[in-house]
């Protein structure tokens, strides 16, 4: 699995039979892959089993162009927003988080125009926790290996 925001390193832990790659802006341990989710995203060699993301999806810029990149990372994905709907108050919102202010629905239109197919959509607290899997994969990646089930 990878970590994309992995400021606490929370996920190394849970699972020690699954690799763990903790990706984020600034170096948090020995083996963090460094970039910005606004800036010029990496090639990997492999392809993860699944993509993590838990409370920084709000501060993307470009959602879309993240979208067009995911499915090259992972075959599956786990992550949360602070939806709209959930929150009202967008000044609140955006004191809470960053610059995008997607609702529920838009961010299940957004995620079905990327190939992403939403399985499961849960509320807790004030976000959606999605978990999907993208439609299509090249069979030219090379799968990494996660025994555990999500």
């Amino acid at each position: 699995m990878i970590e994309l925001g992995a400021t606490r390193l929370v996920l190394r832990q849970q699972d020690p039979s699954c690799a763990y790659q903790p990706a984020e802006l600034l170096k948090r341990s020995e083996g963090t892959l460094v970039f910005g989710l606004n800036g010029v995203f990496p090639n990997f060699l492999v392809r993860y089993d699944v993509a993590i993301f838990f409370g920084i999806l709000e501060y993307v810029h470009h959602f879309k162009r993240l979208m067009t990149w995911l499915p090259t990372v992972a075959q599956r994905m786990i992550f949360s927003y602070l939806v709209a709907d959930f929150l009202s108050d967008s000044m609140t919102r955006q004191q809470s988080r960053g610059g995008n202010d997607f609702s529920e629905k838009e961010i299940l239109r957004l995620d079905n125009e990327s190939g992403l197919e939403i399985e499961t959509n849960t509320r807790w607290r004030q976000e959606a926790i999605f978990l999907g899997y993208f439609l299509e994969k090249n069979p030219t990646w090379t799968e990494s290996t996660c025994e555990s089930t999500i």
